[in-house]
């Protein structure tokens, strides 16, 4: 069985954590670009993002495999 991708953000100032799985509390995509965090939203066809800089970010945990890799290490 297949795990749900998700991803897990500890934020710099509060060191807060926070997860979002797909398929839970309304998550649809994950996007991890170049200098932000992109989570897509459904909710009942309302489609909405949050964008979280990494400039908030301490670090991020995450089994999230993009097709095309918007980032490389």
């Amino acid at each position: 069985m297949e795990k749900s991708q998700f991803i897990e953000i500890t934020y710099l100032n509060s060191k807060d954590k926070e997860l979002f799985k797909i398929g839970e509390n309304n998550v649809e995509k994950l996007a991890v670009q170049t200098n932000e965090i992109i989570i897509h939203f459904n909710d009942n066809n309302h489609k909405y993002r949050r964008v979280i800089p990494f400039s908030s970010v301490l670090y991020f945990d995450t089994n999230y495999m993009p097709e095309a890799p918007a980032l490389t290490f």
